[in-house]
């Protein structure tokens, strides 16, 4: 008697958490790839503003590259790198890639990142005339 009630909590346990994780899972993959994209798109506009004056001697004014595109609009560019940065990317992870890249989720994690370093150099770039890598 002691074992069918344990097995029977035990279903019934896994099948409540299953289906909170089924309902709740949905929502907190989509608010941890949005924070997740703003911490990067954050990290990565300091960088371009204030670490590669350093090391470049100058800026990399992404908001301007894009702008230039969008009418020489400064704000609009920027607009456009957080948006990219924050929603769009970070759902395209998490949505359509996070079960299809291989390994844990670091590894899928710095292998989107790698992509989008890759795409930036090799298409981006070159198309708003700053060459080649």
């Amino acid at each position: 008697m002691a074992t069918a009630i344990k097995s029977t909590s035990k279903r019934e346990l896994n099948a409540h958490s299953e289906a909170t994780n089924s309902t709740c899972c949905g929502a907190s993959r989509f608010s941890r790839a949005i924070l997740g994209g703003l911490a990067g798109t954050v990290a990565i506009t300091m960088m371009m503003y204030l670490v590669a004056p350093m090391m470049l001697g100058h800026s990399m004014d992404i908001a301007k590259m894009l702008g230039s595109m969008l009418g020489d609009n400064w704000w609009a560019g920027m607009a456009m790198h957080l948006v990219n940065g924050v929603v769009i990317f970070p759902l395209i992870y998490a949505f359509l890639l996070y079960k299809i890249l291989p390994g844990m989720p670091v590894v899928k994690g710095v292998t989107w990142g790698i992509a989008l370093w890759l795409l930036a150099q090799v298409v981006v770039m070159p198309m708003m005339g700053a060459g080649f890598f």
